[in-house]
């Protein structure tokens, strides 16, 4: 889905719920916006819940079609919604915040039209949470959050970049958000970074936050990060209101990984030792 919009995602995440994980009862999955939704529920009941606000949220949220963006003047637009305004709303904040490294306006054909690509998953995640309670763990296309109540024991890793199968790092994390974004030569570079079209700074980046965190706002960060790079993270950092609520770890153009001072990891040449640690206090 993020794709057509600045980035390709290609990371490597695995989730496995050993026997032990006695509360989570439950496994489902569905399509939303042409990928995989999959949640882990504690019982039947709250898997009832999750399916039913996954209809409500995909009913409301505008239907991501790359040959088909929201626009008014569009053959193939989609009737503005409450959702849709929520979203402009949104893009504007993070446009701003990210110095225009974020920006889901584009020219397609000479028509201004929109491509919430760059910013759907953490939004739908976001919808989904503001209506669930309890214990429960959503993947939506790579792009995970457990709950601040979660019990279970998740198996969560994140692979080199470039190689789909390569597993660098376990990441051991008890709840919160995981998601993160890889550059692509087909990255579609905003207006405001158009001359720096090529990345020099990262490969990929994975980001991390505390469960009261906006998804919204982190999808639309590690999305703007690939093209703005240490510069835009360096700014980011110094954003008081959202000190120690979120964590990163980023691969350069030689695979070398480095982890923010918040998270602790232990990155090295042995594939198999390497883990990084999310606390939250």
């Amino acid at each position: 889905m993020k794709q057509y919009f600045l980035i390709c995602l290609i990371l490597v995440y695995q989730v496995v719920l050993s026997a032990q994980d006695s509360e989570i009862k439950v496994k489902n999955s569905t399509e939303v916006f042409g990928t995989t939704f999959t949640w882990y529920a504690e019982n039947e009941e709250s898997d009832k819940k999750i399916s039913e606000l996954i209809e409500k949220v995909k009913a409301e949220t505008p239907a991501y079609d790359p040959d088909c963006y929201y626009s008014k003047k569009s053959p193939c637009a989609v009737k503005p919604t409450e959702a849709t305004q929520e979203l402009d709303k949104l893009s504007a904040e993070y446009k701003k915040e990210t110095a225009g490294a974020f920006d889901v306006t584009a020219k397609v054909e000479k028509l201004s039209q929109r491509d919430y690509g760059g910013v759907a998953q953490g939004f739908v995640i976001d919808k989904m949470k503001q209506n669930l309670k309890g214990n429960y763990l959503i993947d939506f296309a790579n792009d995970f959050y457990l709950s601040a109540d979660f019990k279970g024991s998740p198996q969560l890793a994140v692979g080199l970049p470039d190689l789909d199968n390569v597993l660098y790092a376990k990441v051991i994390m008890k709840s919160g958000w995981m998601l993160g974004s890889s550059a692509s030569p087909k990255m579609r570079v905003p207006e405001a970074y158009a001359k720096n079209k090529k990345n020099k700074d990262f490969k990929k980046i994975v980001l991390f936050a505390k469960p009261d965190f906006s998804g919204a706002r982190l999808d639309a960060w590690s999305t703007a990060l690939i093209v703005g790079g240490k510069k835009l993270l360096n700014q980011l950092e110094r954003i008081n209101a959202y000190k120690d609520q979120w964590a990163y770890v980023y691969f350069d153009n030689k695979n070398q990984a480095t982890c923010s001072r918040s998270l602790k990891c232990k990155l090295g040449d042995e594939l198999k030792d390497n883990y990084i640690k999310v606390e939250w206090k």
